[in-house]
């Protein structure tokens, strides 16, 4: 976690009136895939030569590989980016368990080594802070809602159906605009899981942050026009 920010956080805050978003931390997954594997190709042929023999050969492309991250900032301060491990075939719990993140792994991996320091280093309940998570499975099952009441920590209310105007989200375009650009480049081009993460995690700490902690000062204009405009579509 990084807490570089605290002075410049608590006068932004002051300057630009919005403590109330600056006392939510805002966390979030999202995946990074180099490759082009799992799509369609595209394949040019003239008219009338679909069944021909050279046209049936079925194709598996499947060279990509995605990694799953996780991180989570407010007002001066960021978490790491941290890479969510790929459970094993022992973790199977069922036939349909696609072998994701689940909510064992989101609270024991994710939520008290990186979410709880930052959310107890900036008061926690005590000072009403509170965290912002989506209706995910992983953020919203039983086992997550009880560990969250379990180490006391505050959740902010989250409709079923809300709009994801979450800064986060255009943190994370954001993030992987600039993980695109560092691709390009043949010295840091990555090419395995282990490449990504090493990559990602580059760009992450590279990134501007008082930038992007300036995403926040946005939500009262967010909430306005989004109300203005009946939940419909917004610039954000």
């Amino acid at each position: 976690m990084n807490a570089s920010g605290r002075d410049c956080a608590g006068l932004e805050k002051e300057e630009t009136g919005t403590i109330l978003f600056g006392e939510k931390i805002f966390v979030d997954e999202m995946k990074l895939t180099i490759g082009q594997g799992g799509g369609r190709s595209l394949v040019r042929r003239h008219p009338g030569t679909a069944l021909e023999d050279r046209y049936r050969e079925p194709s598996f492309p499947d060279d990509k590989t995605t990694v799953m991250f996780a991180a989570g900032f407010t007002y001066g301060f960021h978490t790491q980016l941290i890479p969510i491990r790929q459970r094993t075939e022992r973790e199977r719990e069922s036939g349909r368990d696609r072998l994701g993140m689940n909510s064992v792994q989101y609270c024991q991996e994710i939520y008290t080594p990186h979410f709880l320091p930052l959310y107890e280093l900036l008061g926690g309940a005590d000072n009403d802070i509170e965290m912002v998570e989506d209706n995910s499975r992983v953020h919203n099952s039983h086992y997550s809602r009880r560990y969250r009441v379990l180490q006391g920590v505050i959740r902010m209310p989250w409709a079923s159906w809300s709009p994801d105007m979450k800064p986060i989200e255009n943190m994370w375009s954001f993030f992987e605009r600039r993980f695109r650009e560092a691709c390009k480049t043949a010295r840091r081009g990555p090419y395995n899981r282990e490449d990504i993460i090493t990559l990602a995690q580059e760009v992450w700490e590279e990134m501007p942050w008082r930038r992007v902690y300036r995403f926040i000062d946005s939500m009262p204009r967010r909430n306005t026009t989004l109300i203005r405009r009946h939940r419909g579509h917004t610039k954000w």
